[in-house]
């Protein structure tokens, strides 16, 4: 979209397919994250079970297709870039897991680091500002409990410790 600052209104500017064209099962859209660099935007499906990544052009703004990277589990319900923009963290709800990604910060590929972690039905991810390499998850049980107990995970150790106090 376009911003008209005179009139508070937007312009569609484009449309672009998160899918491959011949894809025709069921798929929602779930989530849509700028790299930190701003040179890449990223899209997750549900149902095709795929991050779908676009090149963004400086000047324009326009979008360009990338590709296609499987999320390696089922309905990706949300993900998060870290914030030095070199992994992808992403939560699949139905297989109740959390797949990891390096990210090429040059060509915006995403590659399987074959890391998971499982946690039940991860509905999202987001960095704790104090560590900025811990990622703090909350599953759907905790949401629909209210118990907003963050699950902090350190990728160097690779383990997950609960902590309710953040």
């Amino acid at each position: 979209f376009d911003y008209d600052p005179a009139s508070s209104s937007l312009q569609e500017k484009q449309v672009v397919n998160t899918l491959p064209e011949d894809f025709t099962e069921w798929n929602s859209t779930a989530d849509i994250h700028v790299h930190p660099n701003g040179k890449y935007v990223y899209s997750s499906n549900r149902g095709h079970n795929s991050l779908a990544a676009f090149s963004v052009d400086a000047s324009t703004g326009m979008l360009t297709f990338l590709n296609h990277t499987s999320t390696e589990g089922e309905i990706p319900r949300n993900f998060a870039i870290n914030p030095n923009g070199e992994i992808v963290y992403v939560a699949n709800q139905n297989s109740d897991n959390i797949t990891v990604f390096d990210l090429d910060t040059e060509t915006g590929k995403l590659t399987f680091t074959k890391k998971e972690l499982e946690i039940p039905t991860p509905v999202c991810i987001v960095f704790y500002e104090e560590w900025l390499a811990s990622l703090f998850v909350l599953n759907a049980l905790e949401f629909l409990e209210c118990e907003f107990q963050a699950r902090l995970y350190d990728p160097d150790s690779e383990s997950i410790s609960c902590n309710s106090s953040v």
